[in-house]
């Protein structure tokens, strides 16, 4: 669980930086780590998933 917890923390804060580099128009970085996010916030949950599913047996 520490692990998705860590991935969900830096998704989001990349979310943050990424929305904010847009809205000074610097688009290249911006949507870089839009759609990094996007990645690492999709490993969270399948990591968070697998974990649920081992503590679970």
């Amino acid at each position: 669980m520490k692990r998705s917890k860590g991935l969900l923390i830096v998704g989001l804060l990349m979310i943050s930086i990424g929305t904010s580099l847009v809205a000074m128009q610097n688009f290249g970085i911006g949507l870089f780590l839009l759609i990094s996010a996007v990645v690492v916030l999709l490993f969270a949950l399948v990591i968070g998933a697998k974990e649920k599913r081992a503590s679970k047996n």
